[in-house]
């Protein structure tokens, strides 16, 4: 089962199918035309420079009882976890109280623990002290905020502009992991996440220079398996990983700069890359 579902939940007013619109514009692509309010589910192929993934947009509606929503969402008989590794709550800024159903989905989040956590105001603006109260409630719970209707201030010609808005929305979406994504540099089967990851680390390194010191994906893998290789050995296997990691440290105190980085991020991955395998 694929954990690739965007879950966007929000009152019915606060415009979620015009939002989405919006969205699948931004990336190139089109709102179904059957598309409509009540419609559950909308496919979405996010494509970016380095990967293409197949997503669900999953609508739906709180109009009364958010908090029962919330619980039956988190129930484990209805699998919705096993699923959803995005959660986009919708509120309209001209009504900041329907902001606060929201905050009743971070019971979701420490169920579900999803990748993606977005708030988006749509219609309206919000006072100074709204505004600052919903920026600070995302940020002590790690969820991006996006005003849908923010545009990007006109800036020097050299510099750096921060999206905004839409553009925002769509570029946190296209920043995760999405299971089963398929990675541009070949045309093989979908890959796990784990995999996945390491093969955009080698895509990256072909295609910036300034990245060359990253390790390959295979370099990961052969320092995993000199790490874990021993590991279920019940008489020295955590042993023969605190003595890999002491001579892996002997080894970088002798190494130039980008040689010392790149061992290190060998070592870090292979970490993550086993832990990963070990949580399937």
């Amino acid at each position: 089962m694929k954990r690739n579902k965007i879950l966007v939940i929000g009152r019915h007013n606060a415009n979620k199918l015009e939002l989405i619109k919006q969205l699948l514009s931004e990336s190139q692509s089109a709102l179904p035309k059957d598309a409509n309010d009540d419609t559950p589910m909308i496919p979405w192929t996010i494509d970016t420079k380095y990967y293409t993934a197949e997503v669900d947009l999953w609508l739906d509606h709180i109009e009364s009882d958010a908090e029962a929503a919330v619980k039956a969402f988190v129930e484990d008989e209805n699998g919705v976890c096993e699923v959803v590794d995005g959660l986009v709550l919708v509120f309209r800024k001209d009504e900041p109280k329907s902001f606060e159903d929201l905050k009743l989905w971070s019971t979701f989040v420490e169920k579900c623990d999803p990748n993606v956590k977005i708030v988006i105001g749509t219609e309206g603006d919000l006072s100074e002290t709204d505004k600052d109260a919903i920026e600070d409630w995302c940020l002590e719970n790690m969820f991006v905020y996006v005003d849908a209707e923010e545009k990007v201030q006109k800036v020097d010609d050299d510099e750096f502009e921060d999206k905004v808005g839409i553009p925002l929305l769509l570029e946190t979406l296209q920043a995760n992991m999405w299971d089963g994504l398929v990675t541009k540099s070949s045309a093989q089967a979908p890959l796990d996440t784990n995999e996945a990851r390491l093969q955009m680390l080698n895509l990256i390194d072909e295609e910036d220079g300034e990245f060359t010191d990253l390790p390959s994906g295979s370099e990961i893998k052969k320092m995993q398996q000199e790490l874990f290789g021993a590991f279920d050995d019940p008489n020295d296997g955590l042993d023969h990983v605190f003595t890999k990691i002491q001579d892996l440290r002997d080894q970088g105190a002798n190494l130039p700069d980008s040689e010392r980085r790149k061992l290190a991020a060998k070592v870090a991955l292979s970490f993550a890359s086993y832990y990963n395998e070990t949580e399937e």
